[in-house]
């Protein structure tokens, strides 16, 4: 929903870190039906796993915070406050525990409520 009422400012995101703005349609695509598949749990694993790689890509090339962890030239205090205030990291720690989400997913599945369970209990 974000990338469609901001597709301008989403497009430009992905540009300015070298990705092509068309890509965005693909995107939205695959975030949409990877999102689906595992809301229905149907093929779970093939949908986190494509859904990893993706937030991977957005948590350390997109959203990566760039901390500054150099204590020499600053004071402590300083350096904490000005990690405090990096904005990126709350998009970059939503990346990571998503990635630990999909990373359940993809090892052990989707659960016995699931459309691939079912789909297993009657074969």
């Amino acid at each position: 929903v974000k990338k469609v009422l901001a597709f301008g400012p989403e497009r430009a995101l992905l540009e300015k870190y070298g990705i092509p703005g068309d890509a965005i349609y693909l995107i939205m695509l695959v975030e949409a039906a990877c999102g689906l598949a595992l809301l229905a749990g149907y093929r779970t694993r093939p949908a986190a796993l494509l859904l990893l790689v993706w937030s991977v890509v957005l948590g350390f090339v997109i959203h990566y915070p760039g901390y500054q962890l150099t204590l020499g030239a600053k004071s402590l205090g300083d350096v904490v406050a000005a990690n405090f205030y990096n904005r990126g990291a709350a998009t970059f720690f939503k990346d990571i525990t998503t990635i630990g989400a999909l990373l359940v997913l993809r090892v052990y599945g989707p659960g016995a409520l699931s459309r691939d369970a079912f789909r297993e209990r009657n074969r």
